[in-house]
């Protein structure tokens, strides 16, 4: 029952975080908001996070990964995306 509590707990309080502003490393806050489209100032995504890559992310872009993401659902919609998680060079 404890389990089942923690999860419904941890689920209901996840945040959501999209992408926004094309090209971009991870850890740029300026990538990051609180809304679809909306302006970027938001905290980098977290384990509980749920990130959101949609079609007012950009149409073609690369996310480079410096640092270690983390998040707790991946989410990409649209069908016009292009999205590249890539490590650092």
């Amino acid at each position: 029952m404890l389990a089942i509590c923690l999860f419904l707990t941890i689920t209901c309080f996840a945040d959501n975080r999209y992408w926004v502003g094309g090209t971009g490393s991870w850890t740029q806050t300026a990538h990051w908001s609180l809304t679809s489209g909306g302006a970027g100032g938001a905290s980098v995504p977290t384990s509980s996070d749920n990130v959101i890559i949609n079609t007012a992310s950009g149409s073609s872009f690369i996310i480079t990964y410096d640092g270690s993401p983390t998040f707790n659902n991946l989410v990409s919609t649209g069908s016009n995306n292009f999205v590249y998680l890539g490590l650092p060079r």
